[in-house]
């Protein structure tokens, strides 16, 4: 999937066998190279959603057949550093950012006027928990 540029605003379709999610990587390590990307449901198995090239944002799907529990992402570079980010839930109309340098996780709702401020560490955002 080749990554697309610009704001992410539409996050989640609900699909006759299940939902679409949009989540947006973005690669801005100072140790710059490309990032593979997974997901990570808690207690599943790890899904790969793609590649993020070097000062890159790229925007990457991931089809679930439910939303329920927790999930993670997780990033391997070329190296083989691994990041990961805090764990998180998913809601219908649900967008998810995450940049790698600080590690910084949002999950927004497309509805939001205003997205909630970054969140790093155990906190989950959810829609108006400003």
């Amino acid at each position: 999937m080749r990554p697309s540029r610009g704001a992410p605003w539409l996050a989640l379709a609900a699909l006759p066998d299940g939902y679409r999610v949009t989540i947006v990587v973005q690669n801005d390590l100072v140790h710059r190279g490309d990032v593979l990307v997974r997901i990570v449901p808690r207690g599943g198995a790890p899904s790969l959603l793609g590649g993020a090239g070097p000062g890159e944002e790229a925007t990457l799907e991931y089809r679930a057949r439910s939303l329920g529990g927790s999930f993670s992402l997780t990033a391997r570079t070329g190296d083989g550093r691994l990041y990961g980010s805090r764990a998180f839930t998913l809601f219908p109309d649900a967008v998810v950012v995450w940049r790698l340098e600080r590690n910084e996780l949002q999950v927004l709702g497309s509805s939001d006027s205003s997205p909630p401020s970054p969140s790093r560490g155990g906190r989950i955002l959810l829609p108006n928990s400003r």
